[in-house]
């Protein structure tokens, strides 16, 4: 049974001939690691955008495990993205002048008037998993791959059933790119989370159950990924 089941969508933009996302029929399961392939302008941002509820499609449906976000109010709609989907963007969205360890209980701190203590003991888990050990001192004096790490603890901190991530590897060397790509698939592995991410690097794509190829806002292939079948 899928976990997210897209029909008849479409997306235009003013002064756009053609719409910029147009899929008839898009199905993905529960526990499945997809890429999301394509150049730039092909329409990966705006897919990420429409499965994770940021925008409204101008037609069609977006169905969660049967919940179409479309029909959702908006306040209803930001509760359930809180409570079920972890978002790992390219720019980090780290807080200047907090820790990594303040930073990853940030999503926390929105939901509870105080901490539960088992976040706070998970939160360390995380630091001690992704090998960041910086004690107080501000995110921004942390090196580009450290934040990136901070930022996918952070997204897992609330144990989201899906893992969105947006290009995670595009701003790091290719030794703070391994790690990425072995922590968020150990990770998700580990908490048989749905991942879907959007990406130009193809040692992440090759590591993936599936490829999904868009090109001019159309997807145009669909392929089980032959090297890592058994990811889950």
């Amino acid at each position: 049974m899928p976990i997210l089941e897209l029909k008849d969508i479409s997306v235009s933009y003013p002064n756009c001939d053609a719409p910029v996302l147009q899929l008839p029929r898009l199905q993905i399961g529960q526990g499945e690691a997809v890429a999301i392939l394509g150049p730039s302008g092909s329409g990966k941002t705006t897919l990420v955008s429409i499965i994770s509820g940021l925008e409204y499609p101008a037609t069609g449906s977006v169905c969660w495990d049967g919940i179409n976000l479309n029909t959702l109010p908006e306040a209803q709609k930001d509760q359930w993205r809180a409570e079920n989907i972890g978002l790992v963007m390219q720019d980090f969205h780290l807080y200047p002048g907090l820790s990594a360890f303040e930073n990853i209980l940030l999503p926390a701190r929105f939901r509870y008037w105080h901490l539960p203590r088992e976040l706070k003991r998970k939160a360390s888990d995380l630091l001690d998993r992704i090998d960041v050990h910086t004690g107080a001192r501000p995110i921004e004096k942390l090196s580009r791959g450290e934040m990136q790490r901070v930022a996918v603890a952070r997204a897992l901190l609330m144990s989201p059933p899906v893992l969105i991530a947006d290009e995670p590897t595009a701003s790091l060397d290719v030794t703070n790119g391994e790690q990425v790509i072995e922590l968020l698939l150990d990770l998700v592995k580990e908490q048989q989370m749905t991942l879907l991410a959007v990406t130009h690097d193809r040692r992440l794509a090759g590591r993936m159950t599936r490829c999904l190829t868009l090109e001019n806002g159309r997807l145009i292939k669909d392929g089980v990924n032959e090297t890592e079948r058994d990811f889950t």
